[in-house]
């Protein structure tokens, strides 16, 4: 098959060349289905559309959706669904099972085999081992638009280092037959370390042409919400799960040209100041990298002073506010601070205490 140069055509892949790989691909799974020593592996095969980038993201791991034309999920796709809990105070999760199995019934929803609690999900799969297993029992995870942010910390890298990630649907929908149906129809490419990722575009059990019109609004997408957009694309290759890979893409330029986002800035929040019994006329505030801020204000409220202490209670340096100079002390104790690394501790505990309580 003739690769594809980038400066020939305007498109990244001519429609006539992802054809022939399509029908490469399924003359070879009809060949291995005629053995039968293969039969019981290649009954259902996904076809997946490899990508090499020139240049790594500098984000850790950059996900983005591709909406597929016809769903890459077969029928005898196993789907998992993720749940809110129907009363937070019970410890009975089986009540929000038989809700939403109720509810997906009213809708004529019968493709979901399994749902899964908030609460059944923070009992029963706690330890690695049980969560490894659950990202093994489906297909495709689909979770309450609800819960979707509790979900990463719960699921771990089981389910988002394997590129299983649930996708989001709205349980509240008035027409939740097509969220589910929407959903079905997403395709994930998750890019985390390496400069190889894979997109899901299909089964066996799709036709030619429906694979093609996949394959091409996969590709479509792709070169929009890549990091890099088309010019970080190295090379496109479509495959089953037990095929060699066809080419579709290769790019002859180097990846020098291509301007990657830079990486945003985290913005930290930083407490306000808050009163401790056991410093007088001073207010704490714990910094994100662990040093304690003991602000003396006036009369005003106005910051008048700031002190900063490390572990073990001493100081780094104190900052008086309208001087251009920051004073800085080795000393540890002294009228304007702890005397004892006791006291920071106590106080610090004391701020901590606060914050569980709201």
């Amino acid at each position: 098959m003739t690769l594809t140069k980038k400066k020939a055509a305007k498109s990244l892949v001519d429609k006539a060349e992802v054809t022939k790989a399509v029908q490469t691909l399924s003359e070879f799974f009809q060949k291995k289905v005629e053995d039968k020593s293969f039969l019981g592996e290649l009954i259902q095969q996904k076809y997946l559309l490899q990508i090499v980038l020139k240049k790594i993201p500098s984000q850790k791991h950059v996900n983005f959706k591709i909406n597929l034309p016809n769903s890459h999920h077969s029928d005898l796709s196993e789907v998992c669904l993720f749940v809110k809990d129907v009363d937070k105070a019970s410890r009975d999760h089986e009540a929000s099972s038989r809700h939403y199995k109720e509810v997906l019934l009213k809708n004529n929803i019968h493709n979901i085999s399994q749902i899964v609690p908030l609460k059944e999900l923070k009992l029963e799969y706690q330890p690695f081992e049980a969560k490894r297993n659950l990202s093994n029992l489906s297909d495709v995870f689909l979770a309450d638009a609800r819960i979707i942010r509790l979900l990463p910390k719960l699921l771990g890298k089981n389910f988002y280092g394997r590129n299983r990630i649930p996708l989001q649907i709205d349980l509240e929908s008035k027409d939740l037959a097509k969220e589910v149906k929407t959903a079905l129809h997403l395709s994930v490419c998750s890019i985390n370390r390496g400069s190889t990722c894979t997109i899901p575009v299909g089964h066996t059990a799709l036709k030619e042409d429906q694979l093609t019109e996949n394959v091409m609004a996969c590709i479509a997408q792709m070169t929009e919400k890549l990091p890099g957009g088309k010019d970080n694309i190295h090379s496109l290759h479509l495959k089953t799960n037990q095929s060699p890979a066809v080419a579709l893409y290769l790019s002859y330029t180097s990846g020098e040209e291509v301007k990657l986002p830079k990486k945003k800035d985290v913005e930290v929040e930083v407490d306000e100041p808050e009163d401790v019994t056991t410093i007088k006329n001073k207010k704490v505030r714990v910094m994100p990298t662990g040093d304690i801020h003991l602000v003396e204000q006036n009369e005003d409220g106005e910051a008048k002073k700031t002190i900063v202490l490390s572990f073990p209670g001493k100081v780094k340096e104190t900052v008086v506010m309208g001087d251009a100079a920051k004073v800085k002390r080795k000393r540890k104790g002294g009228e304007e601070v702890a005397s004892s690394p006791a006291k920071k501790t106590k106080a610090v505990r004391q701020v901590r205490r606060r914050r569980r309580r709201r």
